[in-house]
């Protein structure tokens, strides 16, 4: 059965592949992201998409992803503009006074042209007051329904930080090196990030902890051989029943 269509369908192109058990992925037309097809989604990404804002003025935006709000205010705009005509065509001017007329026509059509300005610029004022509210709505209202874990590949130096961070972890919460080797320890990292992998026993246990204990080492001696005051040395002996 193929995806159900929606108004926001020509700017994506909707997968086959499942995104939920009720709904598919969708890749967007402009930017490629990878986003599940509901109407709801489709309209917040392309909010955020950078790609679609280059193609599309400010006006031509908010008629896309406000058609509601933004038909609303052209209806108000025409009506307004109607009405500020009508007026002005039921005066009726003798024909001795035409310079009156005409300077007065002329105030009138800058009142007009002074009011129509006002009037957009209090609608585009209330549009964007409207647009941040259900901007904030929507921050409180939206809720992870489903979590797709994305790969993240990390750089060689940035491995060497994840290897260390293992190991502190390891040492600060008193585990055994074996607990990387736990199939749910794999499952919980490969969730949170696809592109990560945990060391193998033999490789925290040897080559890591190894590593970090010579730089351990090193930044002691480093520090007593700065320090400027010297190092006092204390040693505890004993003797055994045979006097050793």
């Amino acid at each position: 059965m193929p995806p159900p269509k929606h108004s926001y369908t020509k700017y994506i192109t909707v997968l086959n592949e499942k995104a939920n058990k009720f709904n598919y992925f969708a890749l967007c037309c402009y930017c490629k992201a990878k986003i599940t097809n509901t109407k709801r989604l489709v309209i917040s990404h392309l909010k955020s998409c950078n790609k679609f804002e280059e193609q599309y003025s400010e006006n031509e935006r908010n008629r896309i992803l406000f058609p509601e709000r933004y038909e609303e205010i052209q209806e108000k705009d025409q009506t307004e503009g109607e009405s500020s005509f009508s007026h002005e065509q039921n005066f009726s001017f003798p024909s001795s006074s035409l310079s009156h007329h005409s300077s007065f026509s002329s105030s009138s059509l800058s009142h007009r042209s002074s009011f129509s300005a006002s009037s957009l610029s209090q609608h585009s004022h209330e549009f964007e007051i409207s647009t941040e509210e259900e901007s904030a709505n929507k921050k409180r209202k939206t809720k992870i329904t489903y979590y797709m874990p994305w790969p993240t590949p990390l750089s060689k130096q940035e491995y060497t930080q994840w290897e260390d961070l293992v190991l502190n972890s390891t040492i600060d919460n008193g585990w055994s090196f074996r607990w990387v080797e736990n199939q749910s320890s794999q499952k919980m990292i490969n969730f949170a990030n696809p592109g990560l992998k945990l060391p193998s026993l033999k490789v925290l246990a040897g080559l890591i902890l190894n590593t970090n204990s010579e730089h351990i080492k090193k930044s002691l001696i480093d520090t007593a051989q700065k320090d400027e005051l010297g190092v006092t040395l204390c040693f505890d002996g004993w003797k055994n029943v045979k006097k050793q």
